[in-house]
């Protein structure tokens, strides 16, 4: 009789997507740009990340996070800190912190939470969504990074890389 052997079970590396929103012709609203160029620049960065400059991509963002199932979003938010001072939000407190009145807290106006509602609607939506709001100085019309945004990129960088292991370590 023959032996049969069970296949051993290989687990594919699980799909990342760093996503950088804004606009670097309005100054600070460059950043997420600036960190997926500083991301770029790390040889360790496994192949199973995408780094993708998105630009003011609006509704368009639910497509491109579907294939995903890790999505850090970057991005310039005004929730009245001081200037390069950064958060990190889970989808529930932006698409919460984005419906109340006086918060504060804006990221390209209603884009980015409708493009979450839809993923969400659509059932496209990827298991885990991290937002990195950094706090802009200067959105007018300027191109370059103020410096104390600047200062924000490399501590940024380091937090994403983090996650980044983690997700590989479990």
């Amino acid at each position: 009789m023959k032996e049969r052997r069970t296949p051993h079970l290989v687990r594919a590396k699980p799909m990342i997507l760093i996503l950088a929103l804004g606009n670097p012709l309005h100054g600070d609203d460059g950043i997420g740009a600036a960190i997926i160029h500083a991301l770029n620049s790390i040889p360790t960065l496994p192949s199973n990340v995408t780094l993708m400059d998105g630009g003011t991509g609006g509704i368009k963002i639910a497509q491109w996070i579907q294939d995903y199932q890790h999505v850090f979003i970057v991005d310039a938010a005004d929730f009245e800190n001081a200037p390069g001072e950064w958060r990190r939000f889970s989808i529930d407190e932006v698409l919460c912190l984005s419906e109340r009145k006086g918060t504060g807290l804006t990221l390209h106006s209603a884009g980015l939470r409708l493009a979450l509602e839809l993923a969400s609607v659509l059932n496209i939506l990827p298991s885990k969504i991290v937002i990195y709001a950094i706090q802009p100085k200067d959105v007018g019309w300027s191109f370059g990074i103020s410096e104390p945004v600047q200062g924000a990129i490399p501590e940024i960088c380091e937090d994403i890389l983090k996650e980044v292991q983690n997700i590989h370590q479990v």
